[in-house]
C-alpha cells in the first residue's frame, strides 16, 4: 500500500523523516513537492571526500532509492548538481572547483545509468563550484558540509507546455 500525505499526495520515496518526495496527480499535470534533496556530504561518511568525485559504496542505497523515484514517474527529469568547498584545486584530472563540481554530478549520473538503467536523456549534470555554500567554509566540518551533490526533481517541461498549449 502506498503512503499518502494529509493532502492526498503519494509518497514515492522517503530518504529520512524530513526528506520526502511526493507526487500529486491533477489530471495529466504532475505536481511535485519536495523538489530538492541534498545528497549526504562527506561529514557523515556517504558523500565525496575533499578533491574527490568518487562515489562511496555506502552511498549506493540512497542512489538506488533515487533511481526508484526516477523510474516511478517517467514524466520527470532529474538534475544532479555538484558543489564544492572553497579550497582551491588544480590537478592533472581536475582543473578547478567548477570542474570538480561537474565531475561530482556526472559520477552520480554514471551510476544511475550503468547500475540502475536510468535513461540518460532524463538526467542533467550541473556544477555550481563553490558559489553556493550551505555554511561558511571556516572549518574542516563546514567544508565537508559544502561538498555535496544536490538532487533536483524537475517536471518534464515539454509535457508541461504541451498540456498548456492543449488547453488554449
Amino acid at each position: 500500500a502506498s503512503t499518502m500525505t494529509s493532502d492526498g499526495s503519494k509518497v514515492v520515496a522517503q530518504f529520512s523523516s524530513n526528506d520526502v518526495f511526493c507526487l500529486t496527480l491533477s489530471g495529466d499535470l504532475i505536481w511535485l513537492r519536495g523538489l530538492t534533496y541534498d545528497f549526504p556530504n562527506a561529514a557523515n561518511g556517504l558523500g565525496m571526500s575533499s578533491a574527490s568525485y568518487r562515489v562511496k559504496n555506502a552511498a549506493y542505497p540512497i542512489i538506488e532509492k533515487l533511481a526508484n523515484v526516477i523510474k516511478s514517474e517517467p514524466s520527470m527529469d532529474v538534475m544532479i548538481e555538484g558543489h564544492t568547498d572553497s579550497r582551491t584545486i588544480s590537478t592533472d584530472m581536475i582543473q578547478d572547483n567548477w570542474d570538480l563540481s561537474v565531475k561530482r554530478a556526472t559520477s552520480i549520473i554514471r551510476v544511475l545509468e550503468s547500475k540502475y538503467n536510468i535513461d540518460g536523456s532524463r538526467l542533467i549534470a550541473s556544477g555550481r563550484g563553490s558559489t553556493i555554500p550551505l555554511v561558511p567554509n571556516t572549518s574542516k566540518q563546514n567544508r565537508a558540509k559544502n561538498r555535496r551533490t544536490r538532487i533536483v526533481i524537475l517536471p518534464n517541461l515539454n509535457k508541461f507546455f504541451a498540456l498548456i498549449a492543449a488547453e488554449e
